[in-house]
């Protein structure tokens, strides 16, 4: 059974398997600028990748729609109140996230979303931008009290954020390793 042949298959399985975690790890550094590691137990651990960062964006748009959600949910039982609240704290962590994540693409790490640019990628931004740029109008024209211009813009920014939430959560993905 175990013959000579068994150790030199193993030996190659051992190397292809080390290979595969060097490229791997090539592909998650930019060998130009500082890499930030983790240091374990005799391995290197990429800290940011493009996956860790979509699936905190994907966890970020999920729990911002629910606060979405409640805010047109205290505006169904005429609370106006708490709906104009809980649109702040929405606005609030949307503009946080977009923030974190501007810094993370254009400062920390540039070369991080190279390998999910494409139509999927372009198509969440034809929603997520436009959603962007109308949510400071929605607060403006609620907080003054315009309703008219707000609830006309509402419907508007209902369908960039379902396109948005739709994209963001159901079609963007990680490159995998």
């Amino acid at each position: 059974m175990g013959g000579r042949g068994t150790g030199r298959r193993a030996v190659e399985r051992y190397h292809t398997r080390s290979r595969k975690a060097g490229e791997a790890a090539a592909a998650c550094y930019n060998e130009s600028r500082s890499p930030r590691r983790l240091r374990t137990v005799g391995k290197e651990v990429c800290v940011l990748t493009a996956g860790l960062v979509i699936l905190c964006l994907k966890i970020a748009v999920a729990a911002v729609t629910v606060l979405l959600l409640a805010s047109l949910t205290a505006l169904y039982f005429k609370r106006y109140k708490l709906h104009g609240r809980l649109n702040i704290v929405f606005f609030g962590l949307t503009v946080a996230a977009l923030v974190g994540l501007e810094v993370i693409v254009r400062l920390l790490r540039p070369d991080l979303f190279d390998a999910i640019r494409g139509p999927r990628l372009t198509v969440h931004l034809c929603f997520a931008v436009p959603a962007a740029v109308l949510m400071p109008l929605m607060l403006f024209t609620g907080l003054k009290g315009r309703s008219a211009v707000h609830v006309g813009l509402s419907y508007l920014f209902g369908v960039l954020w379902a396109g948005t939430f739709i994209t963001g959560i159901f079609f963007l993905e990680a490159p995998g390793p």
